[in-house]
């Protein structure tokens, strides 16, 4: 009697431990059209505080990505074309100066138990769909949606501005920087005013803090969300989460 409640006791504990261990574990699926034999997506994953790269397998454009995470944090997938990059070491043979980084990534975010999924076109990335249940994930997409013909402008003036480097033209040059100066002066007026219409919004609060969008002091900001508790409870909330 007492090796049978024993073994009960064993098999209850270990089914604690490994639903305690599910918990904190996330699952990302995708699915991308278009997808060849010579583009990889490579993830940024920062775990625990600690950051890693890992290259995930694609068959039939579809992949997979799971990892553990205490709290909600950002994930990081790159797309990585061998082709591109050998037409651009090509391109550079040679050549004096540095290719410029910039080009928009996917970042999105994760949390205990988050089950996401990745739709759309190769081509499109990293402006595709993160389809998700966390409100941050959510109004990310929307903002994405708002500003996507911006974002994809940008993406394009980028290759512009290394073609203008290779060229050694500074005029070229300061053009796309002023072209893609205008388009992110839309972007920030937009994300403004998308953050003051959402007040209770979770993820409106975290860009607020974390976009450069305010020049306050976190005394200042913490003062202003003190007063405001009962009109925007959920922004004191996050405010005092996020900043303090």
């Amino acid at each position: 009697m007492k090796r049978i409640v024993l073994i009960e006791f064993i098999c209850l504990f270990c089914g604690i431990q490994q639903m305690m261990g599910q918990t904190d574990s996330y699952t990302v699926k995708g699915k991308l059209s278009g997808m060849s034999e010579d583009i990889k997506i490579i993830v940024f994953d920062r775990q625990s505080g600690d950051s890693k790269f890992d290259t995930l397998k694609v068959e039939n454009g579809e992949f997979v990505y799971s990892g553990k995470a205490d709290q909600r944090q950002q994930l990081t997938f790159m797309r990585l074309s061998q082709k591109e990059q050998e037409a651009s070491r090509a391109k550079w043979k040679g050549k004096r100066g540095m290719i410029l980084s910039g080009k928009f990534d996917l970042t999105f975010f994760v949390s205990p138990g988050a089950q996401i999924e990745i739709q759309g076109d190769q081509k499109d990335f990293p402006f595709v769909e993160v389809i998700s249940e966390d409100e941050f994930n959510q109004g990310m997409m929307e903002l994405q949606h708002l500003n996507l013909k911006e974002l994809k402008e940008i993406n394009v003036l980028h290759d512009a501005l290394n073609d203008a480097v290779l060229a050694d033209d500074s005029v070229a040059k300061m053009n796309v920087f002023e072209q893609q100066n205008a388009l992110r002066a839309r972007i920030s007026q937009r994300t403004t005013e998308w953050i003051t219409s959402h007040p209770n919004r979770e993820y409106a609060m975290w860009l607020y803090l974390n976009s450069g969008l305010t020049s306050k002091t976190a005394g200042e900001l913490k003062q202003q969300y003190d007063d405001e508790d009962s009109k925007y409870p959920t922004m004191a909330e996050i405010a005092r989460k996020y900043y303090w």
